[in-house]
């Protein structure tokens, strides 16, 4: 049985594992940096669990501050992945052997944490099942990521303002037709406009302000960006031309010479 992992467990059933008659031992604190998982045991005959001290502190909980129960896992799942929390539990009880989901949790102080939780069942039978998982948090991971992106995304548009500008002032554009004109060599040479923006902004301080022919030379460019050859020693090579180094010439479909 298998059910989408982002939103829903992933299920997996499996034979039978030898029968553990012992009840799960409590958690200890480990050590080390590789403990902060959260740890549980969950015996499913009579609804026993066993948290480990990461586990408590990650719900909000100080110094076992809680006792935990099936009750109390499923109050601190987000509310839209309580469902899928609940169907989770039934499968196990069912037979499922193991699973891994991504879903969200609220602290006991009500803050949202993502974390991704992982389990498998030993026993032969229900009344011998227990349930190991794992509960890892990775909010901060998926801050970070986004924070980057979010950075990436504002050096991106700094990027296209600047060639955007260049371009105007090169070929006497307006805005709208500047941006037309990164937009066409983008779809044409199947390159983002973030990448072909960042590669032509990095070369503009190489064209010299009194050049002859301001707007060739930007052409130049604009065309080594969008075929990644910009800031090298050769030129692009496209369409069936060679474009030569600054003072050569261009032949369809041959080298400069």
């Amino acid at each position: 049985m298998s059910i989408d992992c982002q939103g829903a467990p992933h299920l997996v059933p499996g034979s039978a594992a030898p029968e553990i008659r012992r009840p799960p031992r409590a958690l200890g604190d480990g050590s080390g940096t590789a403990d902060r998982v959260g740890r549980y045991v969950w015996r499913l005959c009579d609804d026993y669990w066993s948290w480990s001290p990461y586990l408590f502190q990650l719900f909000g909980y100080g110094d076992r501050a809680a006792v935990p129960s099936t009750q109390l896992w499923l109050q601190h799942l987000a509310d839209s992945d309580r469902a899928a929390g609940e169907h989770l539990q039934a499968e196990l009880r069912r037979g499922v052997r193991s699973f891994s989901w991504r879903h969200g949790i609220h602290t006991s102080s009500g803050r949202v944490r993502t974390v991704v939780e992982s389990g498998w069942v030993l026993g032969g039978d229900l009344a011998s099942a227990v349930c190991h998982g794992q509960v890892n948090d990775i909010t901060a991971a998926l801050n970070s990521a986004a924070d980057e992106a979010v950075r990436a995304s504002s050096r991106s548009r700094e990027s296209i303002n600047q060639l955007q500008g260049a371009l105007m002032f090169s070929h006497g554009l307006a805005p709208h037709p500047a941006l037309q004109l990164l937009i066409w060599h983008s779809q044409t040479y199947n390159v983002k406009l973030a990448t072909l923006a960042q590669r032509a902004a990095a070369e503009l301080p190489s064209l010299r302000a009194g050049a002859s022919d301001l707007q060739s030379a930007m052409d130049r460019l604009l065309l080594d960006a969008a075929v990644g050859t910009a800031g090298r020693t050769g030129r692009a090579t496209t369409w069936g031309h060679r474009l030569a180094t600054d003072g050569g010439d261009c032949r369809p479909g041959g080298s400069s010479g």
